[in-house]
């Protein structure tokens, strides 16, 4: 026998159709009320459990997301630091090639 776990709109279709197979006796009910069921403990828990197992994945995710945008920055950070060490080696090697010049320029001044 396969167990089927309902639904709360299952439950309330099958509630319906239980009180339309009732006796006529029973039948007799303000038809302003409304009547509410509520679902077996099982089907609540197993309803919950769904819940929080996607509101979890929902949160796995977002924390994921959240991962891989500080690892975007922190890549971003580290190619600009490398450029701005390759801007002051090409500096440094501008200004060494700028003191060589004037020092061979001061020789040619010499008599």
């Amino acid at each position: 026998m396969k167990l089927v776990a309902l639904t709360p709109v299952a439950l309330a279709a099958v509630a319906v159709l239980a009180l339309g197979a009732a006796p006529a006796s029973a039948q007799a009910y303000d038809s302003d009320s409304v009547v509410v069921t509520t679902p077996p403990a099982n089907v609540q828990a197993a309803d919950q459990a769904r819940q929080d197992y996607y509101q979890n994945k929902l949160d796995a995710a977002q924390a994921q997301s959240k991962a891989d945008d500080a690892m975007a920055q922190a890549d971003q950070a580290l190619a600009q630091r490398d450029q701005a060490l390759a801007d002051r080696d090409a500096a440094q090697d501008r200004a060494t090639d700028d003191r060589v010049i004037q020092r061979e320029d001061q020789r040619d001044d010499l008599p």
